[in-house]
């Protein structure tokens, strides 16, 4: 029987994003002869604390291959180690910061949910839509990872278009922060807003929008988390006409997708997440390996965002992003899809130094 080592971090943000991950792990190796070992990495910025956990689950428990959601901060350290001592991991992201070259590691892969890829397709879309001052609207927590960064890069670089300014949700929001963040977005007179928040940054950003849902005049664009089912169900009405910019969608109609879906309900009684697809994903990964002796995926190999191929240059999937209408229809929202961003764009990658903001995204408070 072949072993399983799954690397776990803690989440305050989304503190059910383990439990989810594993779930669609289990789920895609299901009928597969397998076992699993779990190791809990903290919330995964303590790079010495990874090794060990590696080092545990390879030399003790004596798995065949590694898999888990690692974060960006210190991780080079850890692919390192990983390289050197010859083992497999493939492992899942976020993408919330530039992406790290892995085309020197022979044994390491990335399943991403691409956050700045999508940030960046997006920052081309608007520009050819002719929007040309474009408002960010975030907070404290969310700025401190690459997505201004990944914008700034389609606006910027032909001179097409700019930034208008940004609004940053302070620590401690004041009593009437809805009018303070009106002010500024009237002021700056934007053509478009891009909008990124998560977890508990996400309801708060809503409750402004509640209090006052004329805030913002200029069409909306918003990363998924900003607009998540949890969310969602908790403030109808307020996002209908908002855009964002997705990976994979429950309501995808790929029939990958539906049968993920309803698999994962009727194995766990509850709707999949954007984490139980990585985690759904990775096990695809993993079983092929396994069926065909290379990790590396050289043929067709779809799961529920689509195409799985490892892109041989960097070791990475590369996920399609489509622009999805957020509508309220019938006293419900409804994901559109309205475009595929296949705009054709270059990411430098990262050299893994970080310049601030918290230690990894969506992992701490």
């Amino acid at each position: 029987m072949k072993k399983v080592g799954v690397l776990i971090p803690q989440s305050n943000q989304y503190p059910l994003l383990a439990k989810q991950f594993v779930s669609g792990l289990k789920l895609a190796l299901s009928d597969v002869d397998c076992s699993f070992s779990v190791e809990g990495i903290g919330q995964g910025s303590d790079q010495k604390e990874v090794i060990n956990t590696i080092q545990k689950l390879v030399n003790q428990e004596d798995v065949n291959v590694l898999t888990g959601l690692l974060g960006h901060k210190g991780i080079t350290e850890v692919l390192d180690f990983v390289n050197s001592i010859e083992e497999t991991l493939i492992y899942a992201d976020l993408g919330a910061t530039r992406p790290i070259d892995l085309s020197n590691y022979s044994s390491v892969f990335c399943n991403s949910m691409d956050l700045y890829k999508s940030t960046t397709l997006l920052g081309k879309y608007l520009i050819d839509k002719g929007f040309k001052n474009i408002l960010s609207s975030s907070c404290y927590y969310e700025v401190g990872y690459g997505f201004v960064e990944a914008m700034g890069e389609s606006l910027y670089e032909n001179g097409e278009a700019q930034f208008a300014g940004h609004y940053i949700t302070p620590l401690n929001p004041r009593e009437n922060e809805e009018e303070f963040m009106k002010e500024v977005v009237n002021g700056t007179q934007a053509d478009a807003v891009f909008a990124f928040h998560s977890g508990i940054y996400a309801e708060e950003h809503a409750s402004f929008l509640k209090k006052d849902p004329s805030v913002y005049k200029a069409p909306v664009f918003a990363l998924p988390f900003s607009v998540d089912n949890k969310v969602l169900n908790a403030y109808p009405e307020i996002f209908d006409d908002f855009r964002t910019v997705v990976t994979w969608f429950e309501e995808s109609d790929k029939p990958e997708n539906i049968d993920f879906a309803e698999n994962y309900r009727s194995q766990f009684g509850k709707n999949p997440s954007i984490f139980s697809v990585l985690g759904y994903e990775n096990g695809l990964l993993i079983r092929n390996g396994w069926e065909t002796g290379a990790f590396k995926v050289n043929q067709e190999l779809l799961g529920p965002r689509g195409d799985l191929q490892m892109e041989a240059s960097s070791n990475r999937t590369n996920p399609k992003h489509v622009l999805c209408d957020v509508k309220w229809e019938e006293n419900q929202y409804v994901m559109k899809p309205s475009k595929e961003l296949n705009y054709e764009i270059n990411i430098n990658p990262s050299d893994d130094k970080q310049q601030g903001g918290w230690d990894n995204a969506y992992l701490c408070s």
